[in-house]
């Protein structure tokens, strides 16, 4: 007699005479679902990390390229004495004493920070990095802004403080090609940028970028962020207007990248005037140039 066997097929009417099997290839399948369902995932996170790290830092050239391309940064705004961000003002001591400790690592971090808050028209500037330049300074060189600066069109301003000379100021003044005549503004000329308690640019000049050039000196770079009508003595009017764009690839300090600064002179002032490509533009005189500005 045959020895019994345990039927594997199902009882019941629905499963009579069936059996039931599972796909041969069911663990790939699922293997391959999982897989996908992990990538979708990790690609979903990895969008948002970079979203996250692209808006919290647009001074990142690779960051601030993409967000220019999909739109999602205003230029740098034309302010107005009414809303202007609000700022402490500072003379060249005070910020010298203020940074004169800071190590090289310390300037990196700080000056992302700057550009950060002016790409963001310092709508998220932590207190205390608003900083307004105040005082007056005796220029020492000049030149046209090109296209490997930071700020691509207008005019920079060399200018070391009278009251303190281990200060020297890169004073961008951006605005359309032949916004400064090169009859004001010259070499040798006093640029007043008033005082702590009576400032005629004030809160107009932040502090954009800090160096520290020729040993001991510190080389601030400034920019206005107030564009109304603004004045020199003279009665003449500057047309200045915010940059569209900028290259964060361009060199900061634009002047003072590879210039020896020692004792108020500047290496190639003895040489002659270095043409508008990026070279000194160089003129006698002793004008003391007073800045302000009107409301709109």
């Amino acid at each position: 007699m045959a020895p019994d066997t345990i039927s594997t097929r199902p009882r019941g009417p629905v499963g009579r005479g069936r059996n039931i099997r599972r796909p041969s290839n069911w663990f790939g399948s699922l293997f391959w679902w999982t897989m996908l369902i992990i990538l979708l995932a990790l690609s979903a996170v990895a969008s948002w990390t970079f979203c996250i790290f692209a808006f919290s830092y647009p001074e990142k050239p690779f960051n601030y390229a993409v967000l220019q391309k999909f739109d999602k940064l205003e230029p740098p705004k034309k302010f107005s004495n009414a809303n202007a961000p609000s700022n402490r003002s500072y003379v060249a001591r005070d910020l010298y004493d203020r940074f004169n400790e800071y190590e090289d690592r310390h300037f990196k971090e700080l000056n992302g920070l700057l550009l950060r808050n002016y790409i963001e028209n310092f709508s998220r500037a932590e207190p205390g990095f608003t900083m307004n330049m105040v005082g007056s300074f005796e220029i020492e060189a000049r030149r046209p802004l090109g296209d490997g600066d930071l700020i691509t069109s207008g005019t920079v301003l060399m200018a070391r403080c009278l009251d303190f000379p281990d200060v020297v100021i890169e004073y961008i003044l951006p605005g359309a090609p032949g916004s400064v005549p090169e009859d004001l503004l010259k070499v040798g000329d006093v640029l007043d940028l008033g005082t702590k308690s009576r400032s005629r640019f004030a809160p107009f000049n932040v502090v954009l970028h800090i160096s520290r050039v020729g040993g001991t000196q510190y080389c601030f770079c400034v920019v206005p962020i107030v564009f109304s009508r603004t004045h020199i003595a003279r009665g003449v009017e500057l047309t200045l207007e915010p940059p569209e764009l900028l290259n964060l690839e361009g060199v900061m300090p634009p002047i003072a990248v590879g210039v020896k600064i020692d004792a108020g002179i500047s290496e190639g002032e003895n040489e002659g005037d270095l043409d508008s490509g990026g070279g000194f533009e160089g003129a006698e005189g002793d004008d003391t140039v007073e800045a302000r500005a009107t409301g709109p």
